[in-house]
C-alpha cells in the first residue's frame, strides 16, 4: 500500500504578499519596480502558501495524507501546518525581488483587484531526500520555472497508478514520460494554455465570446492537437472561466475506430464580481475537490462535475484573508455526487481525422481565435492594394483632405493604373465613401463627395467620346452648384490607345486628340460647348487605365502626351511588383471577398463563416476584384445575417471567374467557426 493518499508537486512559491497601491506610486530598489503599500491596508500584510500549497493544505484538511514537493524557505516551512498536517519535501528556493503579479487588496467597499510585488525565486534544486510512495501524483506547474526534468523524476519515486497534470504548453516534452508511465493520466489546463494548442503564435487569453457550441472546430482543432503530444492520455480537461466556470472534458475512446466525445460540465451558479478574472485560488480549489473525489473512488466524469459545483460555491462567496490564506474555504466540503454542473455534450473527435493546415491558413487560425478577422493596415477601407501602393493611397488622402479645404478652380487629378479586374471601379467607390466621411466628420455635410462615372470604352469613337465628356462636366457643374465636390471615374481612358504603329516618325491619333481635349479641364478647369466655355471648380478626376502601353506613351511625351502627363498631379499604380505570396493571396482575396459582402448586403450580413473566406482566399480567380464582386452578386442573401458556404451560387456558375476552389476541404477546416465582419 502506497505511504500516501496524494503527492503534490508544485512551483507555485510560499511567498510574502500586501495590499499595495497603484502603478504609478512605484518606487525602484536594485532596478525592480516595488510598490509602496498604502498605510491603511499594511496591516492586511500576509504569507500565501502558493497554489501547490494551498491545494496539499486543502487536501489536508479533508484527511487525505499528502507529502507536498513545494518551493520554500527554511522559516516558512510551519506555514502549512494549519489544522492540516502535510508532510513536506522542501524544495530550496532562493530569493530573488523581481515579480509583480495580480492581487485583490481590501479596500472601504470590499475588494479591488490591484497589484502586487512578492518574492520571486530562482529554479529550485529538488532535495536529496527521495520522497515515498503515493497513489496519485498531482503535478501543479504554474510555469514559475520549477518544473523540469530532474523534478518529475525524483517525483517520478512515488509511483504513482494516476498522474494529473495541470499542463504548461512550453513545458509539454517534460510531462509525456511520466504521463506514460500512468494507469490513469489526466491532463488539465486553462484555456489560455489551450489556446497556444492551437498552432497560432501569441493567441488570446480566452475564447473569442460566444457560446462554445460557436467554437467546436477550434476546440476539435486544439483537442486533436493535444492528441497528437499525449497519445496514452485519457482524460483531458480545458477549463474556461468567464461568467460561469465551464469544464471541457475529452474522454478518450478505449475501443479502436470509436469517436472520442468532447462534454462540457458547466456550473448553474454565476461567480461573483471577480468573475473577469476568476477568484483568487478557485483553480486550486477545483483541483482539490477533483482530487479528493477521486481519492474516493468517483471516476473522472463524476470527480469533474463535483469539481464544478465545488468551485461555484468558493467562488461566489468572494475572497478574504483568513488565518494567512487567501480562501475563503479552509476545507473542503462534504462530497455531494448531485452538484450544480450540468453536462452537454458538445462534439465527437474522429479517430481518423487529420488536420490539414492549408497554405495560407495561419492569417483565418488567428482569426478563428479572436472571432474577428486580424486588424490590417488599409488606408482605405474595404479596398485591397499593395503594400507599396497602401503607401501611396495613404499619402493621396492626405493630400486631397488638404485639397478640399481650399478653394480650388481646377481639379485634382489622378492617373489610376491597374490590372483588368482589379477593381478601378470599386477604389473609386470606397475612395468617395472615404472622403465623404471624413467631411462629414469635418464640417458636418454628408453626400459632400457624390462619385460620378464614366466609361468610355462605351462611347466607342472621338466624336462619341468628345459628348460623353460634355454631359459628364455638367452633371459636375450641376454638383458644384450645390457646393458638393464631387469624385468623377473616368474609366476606361485608354481605349482609344492604338494597337500598332505604321511608321517610325510620330502621327497625330484620336489618343492625342483626346489629350488635347482634355488639357484644358486638367489645368484650368473649363469646357466649352457650342463654342462657349464653362468653369467647373474643384473636384477629384481619376482617370483609370489597364493598358500598360498607356504608360510608356506618357513616358515617351510625343504629341500631347506630354503635355497631359504634365497636368496629373498623382500617378496611383496598383499593379502588384511581384508575384504574391500565398499568405498575400489569401489575405487578398479575403479581404476583396468581406469588401463586396458590405457592398452587396450591408447590414444584412453581419458574420461569414471561415469556410467561406477559406475558400475564396485559396482559389485563383481570373481578375480578383472583379470576379469576386460577381460571385457575391449572385450569392443567396443570408436570412440570419450569416453567410455561409451554403449561400453561395451554385458550383456550376464559377468555371469562367474561378479555379481551384475547395469547398468541402474549406468545410472540413472550419466548420461553422465565423468572424464578425
Amino acid at each position: 500500500m502506497a505511504d500516501f493518499a496524494v503527492t503534490v508537486v508544485g512551483d507555485a512559491y510560499v511567498e510574502q504578499f500586501r495590499p499595495v497601491k497603484w502603478k504609478r506610486d512605484s518606487v525602484y530598489r536594485d532596478g525592480v519596480s516595488v510598490y509602496r503599500s498604502d498605510e491603511e491596508t499594511d496591516t492586511f500584510r500576509t504569507e500565501s502558501p502558493g497554489g501547490a500549497a494551498f491545494l496539499a493544505h486543502l487536501l489536508g484538511g479533508a484527511a487525505v495524507p499528502v507529502q507536498a514537493m513545494l518551493p520554500i524557505r527554511d522559516e516558512w516551512t510551519d506555514k502549512l501546518q494549519v489544522g492540516a498536517p502535510v508532510t513536506l519535501v522542501p524544495l530550496a528556493a532562493p530569493v530573488l525581488l523581481n515579480r509583480i503579479e495580480s492581487f485583490y487588496a481590501r479596500i472601504e467597499s470590499g475588494w479591488e483587484l490591484q497589484l502586487r510585488v512578492d518574492e520571486s525565486h530562482k529554479v529550485p534544486t529538488p532535495q536529496m531526500a527521495a520522497p515515498k510512495e503515493s497513489a496519485v501524483l498531482i503535478i501543479d506547474d504554474y510555469g514559475r520555472g520549477a518544473i523540469s526534468a530532474e523534478l518529475l523524476a525524483a517525483a517520478a519515486q512515488t509511483r504513482p497508478q494516476t498522474v494529473i497534470v495541470t499542463a504548461q504548453f512550453r513545458n509539454k516534452t517534460l510531462y509525456r514520460e511520466i504521463l506514460d508511465s500512468a494507469v490513469t493520466a489526466v491532463l488539465i489546463c486553462s484555456e489560455r494554455q489551450a489556446l497556444l494548442w492551437s498552432g497560432v503564435p501569441n493567441p488570446p487569453a480566452r475564447f473569442a465570446a460566444g457560446p462554445l457550441r460557436d467554437h467546436r472546430d477550434l476546440i476539435e482543432l486544439i483537442l486533436t492537437n493535444m492528441i497528437v503530444d499525449f497519445p496514452s492520455v485519457r482524460h483531458i480537461i480545458i477549463n474556461k472561466g468567464g461568467l460561469s466556470l465551464a469544464s471541457l472534458y475529452l474522454k478518450r475512446s478505449t475501443v479502436a475506430g470509436e469517436a472520442d466525445v468532447v462534454t462540457v460540465y458547466q456550473s448553474d451558479r454565476v461567480w461573483s464580481d471577480f468573475a473577469g478574472e476568476g477568484t483568487p485560488g478557485a483553480d486550486t480549489y477545483y483541483l482539490a475537490a477533483f482530487v479528493r473525489a477521486l481519492i474516493a473512488g468517483d471516476e473522472v466524469r463524476t470527480a469533474l462535475i463535483e469539481a464544478v459545483s465545488a468551485v461555484a460555491d468558493y467562488s461566489s462567496e468572494g475572497v478574504s484573508l483568513r488565518d494567512g490564506y487567501f480562501g475563503r474555504h479552509e476545507a473542503l466540503p462534504e462530497i455531494r455526487h448531485a452538484g450544480s454542473a450540468v453536462p452537454n455534450f458538445l462534439l465527437a473527435i474522429d479517430p481518423n481525422r487529420r488536420i490539414m493546415e492549408p497554405d495560407g491558413s495561419a492569417f483565418l487560425r488567428r482569426a478563428q481565435l479572436d472571432g474577428k478577422l486580424p486588424q490590417e493596415e488599409s488606408a482605405l477601407a474595404d479596398y485591397y492594394a499593395p503594400e507599396h501602393a497602401e503607401r501611396q493611397i495613404a499619402a493621396l488622402l492626405r493630400a486631397l483632405s488638404a485639397y478640399g479645404e481650399k478653394n480650388n478652380k481646377r481639379p485634382f487629378n489622378v492617373l489610376l493604373e491597374a490590372d483588368p479586374g482589379s477593381g478601378k471601379s470599386f477604389f473609386a467607390q470606397c475612395l468617395a465613401r472615404h472622403l465623404d466621411r471624413e467631411a462629414l466628420r469635418r464640417v458636418g455635410v454628408a453626400g459632400h463627395h457624390p462619385l460620378i462615372e464614366a466609361n468610355l470604352s462605351l462611347a466607342g469613337d472621338s466624336p462619341h467620346i468628345e459628348h460623353a465628356l460634355h454631359d459628364l462636366y455638367e452633371a459636375v457643374r450641376d454638383h458644384r452648384a450645390l457646393g458638393r465636390m464631387p469624385v468623377v471615374l473616368l474609366d476606361e481612358f485608354d481605349t482609344l490607345l492604338a494597337t500598332e504603329k505604321t511608321s517610325g516618325k510620330h502621327e497625330p491619333d484620336e489618343m492625342d486628340r483626346l489629350f488635347a481635349q482634355m488639357l484644358a479641364p486638367l489645368w484650368d478647369g473649363v469646357f466649352a460647348v457650342n463654342g462657349r466655355h464653362h468653369r467647373l471648380g474643384g473636384f477629384i478626376l481619376l482617370i483609370a487605365v489597364s493598358n500598360e502601353a498607356f504608360s510608356a506613351r506618357l513616358k515617351e511625351g510625343k504629341g500631347k502626351a506630354n503635355d497631359f502627363a504634365s497636368r496629373l498631379d498623382v500617378q496611383l499604380n496598383l499593379r502588384p511588383q511581384r508575384e504574391p505570396t500565398k499568405d498575400e493571396k489569401m489575405k487578398a482575396n479575403v479581404r476583396v471577398a468581406v469588401g463586396m459582402l458590405r457592398k452587396h448586403f450591408g447590414d444584412g450580413v453581419t458574420r461569414v463563416h471561415l469556410a467561406v473566406l477559406d475558400a475564396l482566399g485559396r482559389a485563383d480567380f481570373r481578375g480578383r476584384n472583379r470576379s469576386i464582386d460577381q460571385l457575391i452578386m449572385m450569392s443567396l442573401r443570408p436570412n440570419s445575417g450569416v453567410f455561409t458556404l451554403d449561400n453561395l451560387p451554385d458550383k456550376d456558375l464559377w468555371s469562367n471567374l474561378v479555379a481551384n476552389v475547395d469547398v468541402e476541404g474549406a468545410r472540413r477546416q472550419y466548420g461553422g467557426s465565423f468572424v464578425e465582419i
